[in-house]
């Protein structure tokens, strides 16, 4: 069914001496297009299935929107304007009743009695009331002293730790979203468990959604580097020591850990403030370290040179000139490698499931074998075509296709934008064809055995790369196969430019369920929309989701430096405060996770109710047809 059809352009007045014949014109073209509005209502609804009862009013208004915008209507915006009447910038969730209150304040105006006009079903203000119902239902309740909720990515470590899940509560945390990505169901179920209890102890509300992993256009593994890892002293610009280094002792190296650390197995239970430890690091050379406890009782060594530690290697620990024992520390990860990509390089990505590696050369420079690197997804090596573009690590490595062969399930890239020096690419990093017709499945095998987990513990299932309502439409069915529960509610992830296309018939399928939201994924959609349209891209999202009434998630990269190195940049504080705009905003997980939940936090607070929705002009709006 064609939900976006082009209308012509509403007719308006011009400039005219004779004020009378203007107001009577702009009302006849108001009083059309609310007409309009009324026939491309029944016009959908005469062929469409019905949707969950809170969404019926939505759906409608969504209509109206859609109908709306079908046109430009800037020039009548500017004449309303002009009257000092509401030129429909802020009308998303009302558009009907917003319609007639012109439309009659235009006849007043011009001495006429009010239009006889259907009664809206939402009032401008069940408009806005019906948006907050649904945000509530969706999210829980959100703090009391700001009304956007706080959704918060869990780490592995969060599993291991209740202290870490309490924390988050503590600071602001209101949804718990897990990567199916990642780990598994014992670590899920642990996740969800801390999460759980943490909200009961502090009296809270915290709800847990779960994102399905999708089609995996991401990179593969790259050949795994030696175990050996880096503990860095602050030293001044001439070379000399500022302060020794805290090392923590512990019993299992935690990568994820911001702390320098050295893993010295159960050991380092029984140290004591005081003792040495002496080793040859992964150069040979000789090192010393103080111990001392701190007043948690964790365990510290002092260190005042650099040094590579490196998986078992040989400790002594001694207790002034006696030597108490003499022990391998543990395991320490492998390095990760990547691999260098200049502008001109070649690049193959491969089905096959084996490690990527860079380019090799003889002894006079002359390639052996391009650089590599698999991507395993058969869709892939099916559906692209010579010479279409392809963006890896969120657009820093730009390429184009060189050649496809579908039965060794390999892609030639020739590399035509990389940093100067060249880029990295490393493993798990996103892989983006704009210009790519591809046709993945929204619902993967895995998706689907993880949904029987999520139906039992989550509350909402973030869907990942819905492209069309088909993608919807099969999820829901697999909520009907498993007999989930009517509040399970689903977050449609908006990252590719077919899903900004198709979000109309998107979110027209989603009101069979009774708790929806969106969440626009920036990173990927930067990349597929190109910059310098992510700005129009996810505001005209923003205005869609509001004639729906379906809650927004503000995510991708919020207070990233924040949750990474512990210092939010000014550009990442202005960016948070614009998530005031939507329902929820996200923060990723990162080694400094509880500080920057306190910053959004704060920022929230302090701009709850000093900014609303803006007021847009409104263009034509394209869409899919």
């Amino acid at each position: 069914m064609n939900l976006f059809r082009r209308k012509k352009a509403f007719r308006t007045f011009k400039a005219t001496p004779d004020k009378t014949k203007g107001l009577q014109l702009l009302i006849k073209s108001m009083e059309k297009m609310y007409q309009e509005m009324l026939r491309f209502e029944q016009d959908y609804l005469s062929k469409a299935e019905d949707v969950h009862p809170v969404h019926e009013a939505s759906r409608k208004n969504l209509l109206h929107y859609l109908s709306l915008r079908s046109q430009d209507v800037r020039e009548m915006q500017g004449q309303l304007g002009n009257l000092g009447l509401s030129r429909l910038g802020k009308a998303e969730s009302h558009v009907l009743a917003s319609t007639i209150a012109i439309i009659n304040n235009l006849c007043r105006m011009n001495g006429q009695e009010d239009l006889i006009l259907a009664s809206p079903e939402l009032s401008i203000a069940e408009g806005k009331k019906t948006l907050h119902q649904h945000t509530e239902s969706l999210f829980g309740p959100a703090s009391p002293h700001r009304p956007v909720s706080i959704m918060v990515t869990q780490p592995t470590a969060a599993a291991e730790t209740f202290a870490l899940a309490n924390q988050m509560i503590k600071s602001g945390m209101n949804v718990a979203r897990i990567n199916c990505a990642h780990d598994g169901e014992e670590i899920w179920a642990q996740l969800i468990q801390n999460v759980k209890k943490a909200a009961e102890k502090n009296f809270n509300h915290c709800k847990v959604f779960m994102d399905l992993a999708g089609p995996k256009l991401r990179t593969g593994a790259i050949a795994r580097g030696k175990e050996v890892f880096k503990l860095k002293t602050k030293k001044s610009e001439t070379g000399l020591l500022i302060e020794p280094l805290e090392v923590l002792l512990v019993e299992e190296f935690r990568h994820e850990h911001p702390q320098a650390q050295i893993p010295l197995g159960v050991i380092v239970h029984e140290l004591k403030s005081g003792q040495r430890i002496t080793f040859k690091d992964f150069r040979g050379r000789k090192r010393s370290m103080k111990i001392f406890k701190n007043s948690d009782e964790q365990v510290y060594g002092l260190l005042k040179r650099n040094t590579y530690i490196y998986s078992q290697m040989l400790v002594k620990i001694w207790e002034e000139k006696s030597l108490i024992k003499s022990i391998h520390i543990g395991k320490i990860p492998a390095l990760e490698q990547n691999i260098l990509l200049e502008k001109g390089d070649e690049l193959i990505l491969h089905l096959e499931e084996i490690a990527g590696a860079p380019a090799q050369t003889d002894s006079q420079g002359n390639l052996i074998h391009a650089a590599h690197i698999s991507c395993p997804l058969p869709e892939l090596y099916k559906d692209v075509k010579k010479g279409e573009a392809v963006l890896l690590d969120d657009g820093k490595i730009e390429a184009e296709i060189r050649s496809v062969s579908n039965t060794k399930g390999e892609i030639q890239l020739q590399i035509t934008y990389a940093e100067e020096g060249g880029a990295k690419l490393k493993a798990e990093k996103g892989i983006n064809l704009p210009e790519s017709d591809l046709h993945l499945n929204g619902l993967t095998t895995k998706d689907r055995k993880d949904l029987e987990f999520i139906v039992q513990h989550a509350q909402a299932v973030n869907f990942s790369f819905v492209n069309n309502a088909q993608d919807v439409k099969d999820l829901i069915a697999e909520f009907n196969r498993l007999g989930a529960d009517e509040d399970l509610g689903i977050v449609l992830k908006i990252e590719t430019q077919k899903a900004y296309r198709n979000l109309p018939a998107i979110l027209m399928e989603a009101m069979k369920r009774k708790n929806i939201g969106v969440m626009i994924a920036r990173g990927d959609l930067a990349v597929e929309c190109g910059w310098k349209h992510l700005a129009q891209v996810q505001e005209e999202i923003t205005r869609l989701c509001a004639a729906a009434h379906v809650p927004i998630i503000w995510a991708t990269q919020v207070l990233e430096t924040a949750a990474k190195k512990g210092r939010p940049s000014r550009a990442e504080i202005s960016d948070a405060a614009l998530g005031q705009q939507t329902e929820c905003v996200m923060l990723n997980k990162g080694p400094y996770i509880i500080g920057a939940i306190q910053i959004l936090d704060e920022i929230l607070t302090s701009m709850a109710g000093r900014q609303e929705k803006k007021a847009p002009m409104l263009p034509l709006l394209n869409y899919s047809k």
